[in-house]
């Protein structure tokens, strides 16, 4: 939802970015400010505010944004300084409401991208493993179920389809959190393969999605969220 408020309100300047994110933001102020409904982008007439919890995230951020959009006006203040302005942008990305909303975004995606029609159906099946990756399998583990410790092996594997044969499979993953981000591992990709191992090894929400495709054409998709814990925890 945040990255289509984005896109429809993205403001551009030619000399400066941090003008450009900041005229944005307001854009976005402005936009939840008249409606909080947001329209899926590719989907003419779904609406990924169509659940009561995903308007409430919307009236979230709109507060929020509220909040933190003044903050920046020193940028344009005549005593503005370097040390001064950093110093606003660094409250605003270090607020801790940017971290919950990336895992509730993560998260509410799988529920709204069910709202999307597709032509077949798909359902896929995360296992639990010991050890890792290709260990003993000892459960199931559906989607966003439960924080899950550091080092269980993860199975996904394609539980019930109606598209006929031939086809193609695809895996996607989505990582979130800084450790992932740290690791060059926010997003991998596996193709033509019935199974797809990985493993909780960055703490996060992780989003395994699985796509089937015939004739190039994406026909079905699912979406499975894993939680995973720090070790602290």
């Amino acid at each position: 939802m945040v990255s289509s408020l984005a896109a429809e309100c993205y403001q551009f300047d030619r000399f400066r970015d941090d003008v450009s994110l900041y005229n944005t933001l307001v854009s976005i102020v402005q936009r939840l400010q008249r409606s909080l409904e947001i329209e899926n982008p590719v989907s003419a007439g779904v609406w990924l505010t169509g659940r009561e919890e995903n308007r409430n995230q919307v009236a979230r951020l709109k507060a929020q944004l509220e909040l933190i959009v003044p903050k920046l006006n020193i940028l344009f203040e005549p005593n503005c300084t370097v040390e001064k302005a950093r110093g606003a942008w660094d409250w605003v990305f270090n607020h801790q409401y940017w971290g919950e909303v990336r895992e509730e975004a993560l998260a509410a995606s799988v529920r709204e991208d069910v709202e999307a029609p597709q032509i077949y159906q798909l359902r896929i099946r995360c296992e639990l493993a010991r050890g890792g990756e290709h260990g003993e399998i000892y459960g199931q583990y559906r989607t966003a179920q439960y924080p899950l410790p550091k080092g269980v092996g993860l199975k996904f594997t394609v539980a019930a389809t109606n598209v006929p044969q031939p086809y193609e499979i695809a895996w996607h993953i989505q990582n979130s959190g800084d450790e992932a981000s740290a690791a060059g591992q926010l997003t991998w990709d596996r193709y033509n393969q019935a199974e797809c191992w990985t493993s909780t090894k960055y703490k996060g929400l992780h989003r395994m999605t699985c796509e089937i495709r015939r004739h190039g054409a994406v026909v079905a998709k699912a979406h499975h969220v894993v939680r995973v814990r720090g070790m602290w925890r």
